[in-house]
């Protein structure tokens, strides 16, 4: 006699994530453009990083050179500015966290969500505070105007072409 053929067929992997079998190439194809698009979000925030702090990329005993005071009104453009970006990273950075099925990535996508909108919140408390008031909202006689919680980002959005 010869050897009997096992009864039971080997098991595969439910999911796998690369691209030498096991999954369908629809799984392969969502796990990768999440992972591109968590790629770009952090290239993003990176990038977003280095426009709030000019001596990020210096090596330890360069000396950065002294960024020019900014007038109120290009501070506030450069707050606007910052803003926009902040929130179009949240919202990628969003749609990996939905869509994302790897568990320690999501931790991962999160813990920088969080982030992130810590700064969103921040930059707009700056851009209340410091926004020039609507015309109609100053007081005459008041010492301090009226704070507007909108922010007008019309010039910022044609400018940034959003």
């Amino acid at each position: 006699g010869g050897a009997a053929a096992s009864p039971l067929p080997t098991r595969r992997p439910l999911l796998r994530t690369d691209a030498s079998g096991g999954g369908s190439g629809a799984d392969v194809m969502a796990h990768a453009t999440y992972d591109l698009r968590w790629e770009e979000a952090m290239a993003d925030l990176n990038e977003a990083l280095h426009l709030e702090d000019h001596t990020l990329g210096l090596k330890e005993g360069e000396t950065a050179p002294a960024a020019p005071q900014p007038s109120l009104q290009e501070a506030v453009q450069h707050w606007s500015c910052l803003y926009l970006r902040y929130l179009g990273i949240f919202r990628t950075l969003e749609q990996c966290y939905d869509d994302m099925v790897h568990p320690q990535k999501r931790i991962d996508v999160k813990l920088v969500m969080e982030l992130v909108m810590t700064r969103v919140l921040e930059l707009k408390q700056l851009l209340v505070k410091w926004n020039p008031p609507h015309p109609t909202l100053v007081v005459p006689g008041a010492e301090n105007p009226f704070p507007w919680e909108y922010v007008n980002f019309d010039d910022v959005l044609v400018d940034l072409k959003l």
